[in-house]
């Protein structure tokens, strides 16, 4: 999940009274930087999907963070690809320089001798087969898309999708999304309960918020006219039918569950990367949550209800059995087991409540 932000940052830029004196002083640090406005809306996504939520819970902006503070950052990114890690460390570096020189932090640079290697924690075997991070499917996709055969920006939108947290019943949360639900404005997926049997009188179920660079792949997505197929060694191209789901299909209004796997399959082939399935991928969007989610607590510490609530936010159901999954999941992905477990937990005033 996101910060609740201004997304786009030239709009955030004309809006920027309305922010909060940690975003005004990275504003105002990307502007004295001068850099190039493709760059300036990544650092600014960077800065509010990775930092904002800290400077929030410490009380105090990223110049005023100690090493252990700032070190947090990083070892909560979960990557198999060091550049990600180094982007990020490149960002902090420069802004406590920054700050350094304009009063903003008046001790020392915290980050100034870190090695990108020793800091980053990547356990790449069990990362590649079970998680991806949002940010590795984008370089991916930049590697990949130039050369690729089959692969064009649809298929890496149901990946992406996928990977967003987007699901339900034989994934139609994926193959009947219109980009009416989503809000341009502020950047939001309003997932709805439409289905085959339910076409008009939709609920929305869950809401996601995405950043600018998603919401592009998501238009073009949509504005895809056709599907590669390869046969005999030959490419050939066929026409999507016309539709107002974003996710196309060459044999109906709806894309099927076959063409959700292949598209998938295809991607990650031609990305010469290890497949990951699409109920994985789903529940990597439930990773972040629970990675989120403890960086936020006093203790440090996620407990059994954590996950419950992870559960039913991004699946709709209280599921005890199905959290244990989860945990199960997590820990073999972070390596964090440091949690509180039982099927009771306390409330506020010292209740017992059943996590069932």
């Amino acid at each position: 999940m996101f910060s609740n932000y201004i997304v786009d940052y030239n709009r955030a830029l004309k809006e920027i009274n309305n922010l909060d004196t940690f975003s005004k002083n990275k504003i105002k640090f990307l502007e004295e930087q001068g850099y190039a406005d493709t760059t300036k809306q990544n650092y600014w996504s960077m800065f509010n999907n990775h930092i904002h939520d800290l400077e929030v819970m410490y009380d105090k902006d990223l110049a005023m963070f100690n090493e252990m503070e700032a070190l947090s950052i990083i070892k909560t990114r979960m990557t198999t690809d060091l550049s990600t890690i180094a982007s990020l460390k490149s960002l902090i570096n420069g802004y406590e320089e920054w700050a350094l020189e304009t009063g903003l932090n008046p001790t020392y640079n915290p980050c100034i001798n870190w090695n990108t290697r020793e800091i980053a924690i990547i356990n790449e075997e069990k990362i590649r087969k079970n998680y991806i991070s949002i940010d590795d499917l984008f370089a991916l996709w930049d590697k990949t898309k130039d050369k690729a055969e089959i692969v064009t920006i649809h298929e890496f939108a149901i990946v992406l999708l996928a990977r967003l947290g987007l699901k339900g019943s034989k994934y139609k949360e994926l193959r009947y999304l219109k980009m009416q639900d989503i809000n341009l404005d502020s950047y939001i997926i309003n997932v709805t309960d439409r289905d085959e049997d339910n076409l008009e009188d939709v609920k929305v179920v869950k809401k996601i918020n995405i950043d600018k660079r998603i919401l592009d792949v998501l238009i073009q997505a949509d504005k895809q006219e056709y599907m590669r197929k390869k046969a005999y060694h030959k490419i050939s191209k066929e026409e999507f039918i016309d539709t107002e789901y974003i996710l196309k299909s060459t044999k109906g209004k709806v894309i099927d569950l076959m063409a959700i796997r292949k598209g998938i399959i295809d991607f990650f082939t031609e990305a010469n990367r290890e497949y990951i399935p699409a109920k994985d991928l789903f529940r990597n969007a439930e990773i972040d949550t629970l990675i989120k989610i403890k960086r936020t607590k006093k203790w440090n510490k996620l407990d059994m209800k954590d996950f419950i609530e992870v559960i039913e936010e991004y699946e709709l159901k209280k599921s005890y059995n199905i959290a244990l999954k989860l945990k199960d999941l997590y820990i073999k992905i972070t390596n964090d087991d440091d949690i509180i477990y039982g099927k009771y937990n306390y409330d506020e005033n010292g209740n017992r409540i059943i996590l069932d």
